[in-house]
């Protein structure tokens, strides 16, 4: 699939990715929406920029940058440098990606030191949840 076919693949998994993403922070106090209350929307130009995420962030607030990706044959290497590339110092980048009919992966790249706080996180969860 390549060209204008590819766009509208591309930009209908954006949606769909952006509206399950919205869907799970809807009743997150999140002062920064658009008009219809969404967190994650598309750049509102139809051929965004190279090099910018596929969410579009006009306050630049959000503690994520995304990278939406849909299509059979994964390229994760390149859509990582990417996500580095674009990622503000301040952002956790995320990618998500899925072949057709198949459900979301959802990456959160990390470095050593999110690592070791998430696993802080994580197990002090678990902790809690024996008590």
């Amino acid at each position: 699939m390549g060209g204008r076919a590819s766009r509208v693949k591309g930009a209908s998994g954006e949606r769909e990715f952006f509206k399950l993403s919205n869907d799970a922070v809807a009743n997150c106090n999140w002062p920064f929406r658009d008009r219809a209350g969404n967190v994650f929307f598309r750049h509102p130009a139809p051929r965004h920029g190279k090099g910018q995420p596929d969410n579009s962030d006009p306050h630049g607030v959000l503690p994520v940058t995304i990278e939406v990706k849909r299509v059979e044959k994964p390229q994760f290497k390149t859509w990582i440098d990417k996500l580095q590339e674009q990622a503000r110092p301040s952002q956790t980048p995320v990618l998500a990606w899925r072949n057709n009919g198949k459900d979301w992966t959802i990456m959160v790249i990390m470095d050593e030191a999110e690592w070791g706080e998430y696993l802080r996180w994580r197990l002090q969860q678990e902790t809690d949840n024996d008590n």
